[in-house]
């Protein structure tokens, strides 16, 4: 009877799952909601992997391992949340489950052959970690969005918006993200933006990163500065992982870091500065495909 594994990438806004058989062959796909629990409760986690794994429309009894990349972890599912993630995955699909966090999933698909490496991930968040030759992992950055993740999604946005009001209180320079921002936010005003960001309605903040993007391609000086400024804050927290990692290698993940050049530029120009030699991959396995190949190590590991 073939066995099945499912691979999550937990994430803020959505979560990815895949399906693989045993030689690690892709053999299905799946989203739902999103599965960090600090933010949206318990309860609401568990039942958005569920539904995900419900869409990999495959028997669960068949299912023999799931890896899971949480969100709402550092390393290790060391947490007395985490502890209970499990327990109840574990027990709705009676599969055993491999957790990490979602940024180390995405770094272990660097990891081949015991080669020290290190990851950028820059979404909505912004996060370095890496691997060094005795298997210890460091971290730098990923404090989240209220007290860090400087050259994120969500902190490209805020540094936009800070822009927009700046000019609208008469202390900063004008700026085409005003504009923008009135449209984005279907504002009349910049004190209207700041109402709605306060309000109990959740808006997109994040998603107003796109439009800092579009302001510096077409020219803008304020909406340049704020992607050069990320840029170089993103690689300052993978030089710190590298530094203390000895990494060979190097990956970028997420879609600040691969959709946006003018970011992505200015990050790789400081990395390479100072370590011309290191091997940067800018295109990675998918976190979901290499999450279940991660189940499916450790499953074998203890058969």
């Amino acid at each position: 009877m073939q066995k099945f594994f499912v691979g999550v990438d937990g994430g803020g806004t959505k979560t990815a799952l895949c399906a693989l058989d045993s030689t690690g062959k892709v053999i299905a796909r799946s989203q739902s909601g999103p599965i960090n629990y600090n933010f949206i409760g318990f309860d609401q986690a568990v039942e958005n992997l569920m539904l995900g794994i419900v869409g990999l429309n495959l028997p669960v009894d068949r299912i023999k391992a799931i890896g899971v990349g949480d969100p709402s972890i550092d390393d290790l599912p060391d947490t007395e949340s985490a502890k209970r993630f499990i327990d109840k995955i574990e027990k709705k699909t009676g599969a055993k489950v491999f957790s990490r966090s979602d940024a180390y999933m995405s770094l272990y698909s660097l990891l081949d052959g015991g080669v020290p490496s290190a990851l950028v991930i820059a979404g909505t968040g912004a996060i370095a970690l890496g691997e060094d030759k005795e298997g210890k992992v460091h971290v730098a950055g990923g404090w989240g969005r209220l007290t860090g993740d400087e050259g994120s999604g969500y902190y490209i946005a805020l540094e936009g918006l800070r822009a927009v009001m700046h000019y609208s209180d008469g202390v900063g320079p004008k700026t085409a993200l005003s504009d923008c921002a009135l449209e984005y936010f279907s504002a009349k005003c910049a004190r209207e933006i700041a109402t709605k960001l306060y309000g109990a309605k959740q808006v997109d903040i994040a998603g107003f990163s796109k439009e800092v993007y579009a302001c510096a391609l077409n020219g803008d000086g304020v909406a340049n500065e704020i992607l050069y400024d990320c840029g170089r804050k993103l690689s300052i927290i993978a030089i710190a992982v590298i530094d203390r990692c000895n990494a060979k290698r190097l990956g970028t993940y997420g879609g600040v870091l691969q959709n946006n050049d003018i970011v992505r530029e200015v990050f790789l120009r400081e990395i390479k500065a100072k370590y011309p030699d290191i091997s940067i991959k800018g295109t990675l396995m998918r976190a979901e495909e290499s999450a279940g190949r991660y189940a499916i190590k450790k499953y074998k590991e203890q058969l």
